[in-house]
């Protein structure tokens, strides 16, 4: 299982790296859960484009605006560095496997196969090399954007199987053809019209002749997509509904969500934390932020809007964030049966029904609103919440996939850093990363010796100078033993100058 994400190294400065982290499905997803289990192998630094490519941009083309050419080159840097990991030596394991001697100390054939690959929105737009908020933006169908509206339609559900987004190799072939042989340009009328959905892409290239499907391994992120993604434009838009009543009714709504907020205590330890005094505000708000908003959504936030609105609309508002917590609950679950899917879908076609309500009641404030603005729902996050049940039939739990495990992960590289230059870092943390690497690993082996070999002690003859003993496991430290036994005359000043 793969995970790639970029992240700031440093708090300030503009230092990042861009990791690629590796995860063993057969491993337990309680151990890859854990940051210090060593389950996460970082097996590569993907490149960015350097900063001097503007100047030789500029020199070569008179247009201001290089946002098509600069989108063209990343993502043409990112599948060149992915056809480099995926090269003959990897290909040829992919068919015939490859002899590893695992924990038991035996031999085996062990065939390699990418699981899944969790990454957010920007990154998946990459790697499915598909066109950022396009007409077809969902990396894993072909449903245009402007029907995502429909979330939990049965027509939605059905077109979701019948609209599977595939590889057009010839395609991509003649829109390459055009480009770089006849000198088109990238958003030209030829590229446009046969390259508009898709482009080259490494992983189909290379892995698709052997059964791999880059667009079904791009699993859902509960993380981005709802958590940061669907309930925070919901939690926004909320307030811009009550900013815009406040002049109508001549009372500060936001001020007492804030204080209603500030008065719910903490619970349980590091579960839930006080809230702030300014909610509304939401500087710098991370996941678990509006997680825990929406972890205690009927007893707290369903308490804290009610009333807050007109009496036509508080009740579907009450209504809607029952259904966000209901549907979230059940998407976070970390064990799944037949039955909760079953309440999972149901719970997903309630919360597209209910999804219309909070349109619907922006109408309500557009003669206070300087900007009126409706809430929309043709967006690829809400639209990627129909996916979550097909996606834990096909690969389980969404724990076991999330991106927090790789959010998890940038602690190693971060903690690299500081012992870099500072300049250049990319080969200073594959370096570090690789020292690190070999020296866990002959740990892990002498740990795997030591469990195996039954070893037994024996009492040391008292002629010997002294003995070693092979196992590491009973260490004595020499300092703190002779402080315990300074009242023992066998530890005298004489006694000790002897040993």
């Amino acid at each position: 299982m793969f995970w790639s994400d970029a992240t700031h190294l440093a708090q300030f400065g503009s230092a990042s790296a861009w990791p690629v982290y590796l995860f063993f499905r057969n491993q337990s997803k309680y151990l890859c859960s854990c940051p210090t289990s060593g389950a996460c192998h970082p097996i590569a630094f993907l490149p960015t484009l350097p900063h001097s490519i503007l100047d030789f941009v500029s020199k070569l083309s008179k247009k201001r605006n290089y946002n098509d050419l600069l989108t063209h080159c990343k993502r043409k840097l990112i599948h060149r560095a992915w056809k480099i990991l995926l090269d003959d030596e990897f290909l040829d394991a992919y068919r015939n496997g490859i002899v590893v001697k695992c924990y038991d100390g035996k031999l085996h054939r062990v065939f390699p196969r990418i699981f899944t690959y969790s990454a957010d929105y920007p990154e998946k737009v990459l790697l499915a090399t598909i066109r950022d908020k396009g007409n077809c933006p969902c990396p894993r169908c072909m449903i245009p954007k402007a029907e995502f509206y429909r979330l939990g339609f049965i027509s939605d559900a059905l077109q979701r199987v019948s609209s599977i987004r595939h590889y057009f190799r010839e395609c991509v072939a003649a829109a390459r053809d055009a480009i770089y042989k006849d000198g088109s340009p990238i958003k030209g009328t030829f590229p446009e019209m046969r390259l508009k959905a898709f482009s080259l892409n490494t992983f189909a290239e290379t892995l698709g002749p052997l059964g791999f499907d880059i667009y079904r391994a791009l699993t859902v992120d509960l993380l981005h997509e709802f958590e940061l993604g669907v309930f925070k434009s919901v939690f926004r838009h909320l307030l811009r509904l009550l900013h815009a009543i406040n002049p109508v009714l001549g009372m500060n709504l936001v001020a007492i969500l804030d204080a209603r907020f500030y008065q719910i205590p903490s619970f349980g330890k590091g579960a839930i934390r006080q809230f702030p005094s300014n909610v509304s505000e939401a500087h710098q708000c991370a996941a678990r932020h509006f997680e825990d908003v929406l972890q205690i959504d009927i007893q707290c936030a369903m308490p804290v809007f009610k009333g807050l609105f007109p009496p036509e609309h508080d009740q579907e508002i009450q209504t809607l964030l029952f259904r966000l917590a209901q549907w979230h609950t059940l998407a976070k679950l970390r064990l799944h049966t037949d039955h909760s899917l079953k309440l999972l879908d149901k719970a997903c076609r309630l919360l597209g029904d209910y999804g219309a309500a909070i349109r619907d009641c922006s109408t309500m404030t557009t003669s206070a609103a300087r900007q009126p603005k409706s809430f929309n729902l043709t967006t690829y996050k809400l639209h990627a919440l129909g996916d979550y049940v097909c996606n834990i039939r096909l690969f389980g739990t969404t724990d076991s996939y999330t991106t927090q495990l790789g959010e998890l992960s940038h602690r190693l590289p971060k903690r690299f850093y500081q012992n870099t230059n500072k300049k250049y870092p990319a080969g200073q943390l594959a370096a570090q990363e690789r020292r690190h690497t070999r020296i866990r690993r002959w740990q892990d082996v002498d740990t795997v010796e030591t469990d195996m070999v039954d070893t037994v002690e024996t009492a040391c003859p008292p002629l010997r100078h002294h003995y070693m003993s092979e196992s590491p496991r009973n260490t004595i430290n020499l300092a703190e033993y002779l402080g315990k036994h300074q009242g023992d005359p066998a530890f005298s000043k004489v006694c000790v100058e002897a040993f």
